[in-house]
């Protein structure tokens, strides 16, 4: 059976460093801002976590606007990557030193590009099939 985020992190708690939970409205306003329809598995992991850090070096960015240094928010991390070069069809909503995991907004697709050129590296049909390989990638 494929691994869900939400079961892969309650039954493995030793292996995020959580954000916070983030109160649903809050977190839905916030979201409304970027114009996109975010999977419901990835709106429910930033309600429970608010985003965190993953293995130590994988981050899932928060959801809001942060003003805490610590913490790589989505809009902060976005803004930034598009000055760089990111065509602006890509969220970025995960990162690691290497690569970012964005959502093709045009395909609604999960794409892995590298860090740094923004290259496609592979593509996924959604956010589950993603996370099933992102999961399995550090078992």
């Amino acid at each position: 059976m494929a691994q869900t985020i939400k079961n892969a992190l309650t039954d493995n708690p030793h292996v995020i460093f959580p954000y916070g939970k983030i109160e649903r409205e809050r977190l839905r306003s916030g979201l409304s801002r970027l114009d996109y329809n975010f999977p419901k598995e990835l709106v429910d992991f930033w309600e429970e976590f608010g985003g965190g850090e993953l293995f130590e070096v994988e981050t899932f960015l928060y959801p809001l606007e942060s003003n805490d240094d610590l913490m790589d928010d989505l809009l902060s991390t976005n803004e930034f990557c598009h000055q760089q070069g990111l065509d602006k069809r890509y969220i970025v909503f995960q990162k690691n030193a290497a690569q970012l995991a964005v959502f093709d907004t045009d395909t609604n697709e999960v794409v892995l590009l590298s860090n740094g050129d923004f290259k496609v590296r592979k593509r996924f049909e959604n956010f589950n099939h993603w996370f099933v390989h992102f999961w399995q990638a550090h078992q």
